[in-house]
């Protein structure tokens, strides 16, 4: 949906449809502004300014241990480990035995880049970092290589546009 005005719905239309969802009924909900949208968007905000949400995406966890919230995009694990230090150890040791025992775990980093790559067009670094566990240069770099290796490889070569917000970088 490059280069289009998410904000059109026509634009929301096609999006929805390509994800496999409801257009119309999105539409028709998103336009219902008395309606159960309405009130589940109200008391969101409430929930989020009782706990003091200021930004997105934000992460609460509450339970018997404790409330802890987690702001901005984080690896997975990081987001399991907030959930896992608010519950009751007896409950939380089913859900700690599954992440440990699950065998989706990234593989190495040249082949991490790679495989982002055959999953989704683009990519920035920022989004690089979270779904990698690096900080911002690392990523930059690491983008910054896997270029250098495809070039040398013969394989197509990402490319990268600078924005305000950072690059994004393509698949070649």
């Amino acid at each position: 949906m490059e280069a289009q005005n998410i904000a059109r719905p026509a634009v929301i239309a096609a999006a929805a449809r390509d994800v496999g969802l409801d257009a119309d009924r999105l539409l028709a909900d998103s336009q219902d502004h008395q309606g159960a949208a309405s009130h589940a968007f109200e008391r969101s905000r409430r929930l989020a300014a009782r706990f003091g949400v200021r930004a997105f995406p934000t992460l609460v966890a509450e339970g018997p241990r404790g409330r802890a919230m987690q702001v901005g995009a984080r690896p997975w694990r990081h987001l399991v480990d907030l959930i896992v230090g608010t519950m009751d150890p007896a409950s939380a040791r089913p859900l700690i035995a599954h992440v440990e025992t699950d065998t989706r775990t990234p593989p190495s980093l040249a082949a991490d880049v790679r495989q982002l790559f055959d999953a989704y067009d683009s990519w920035t670094a920022h989004e690089v970092a979270v779904a990698l566990d690096l900080t911002l240069p690392q990523a930059d770099a690491l983008l910054e290589q896997h270029a250098r290796d495809a070039a040398a490889a013969g394989r197509p070569v990402p490319t990268h546009l600078d924005t305000p917000s950072g690059a994004l970088w393509r698949r070649g």
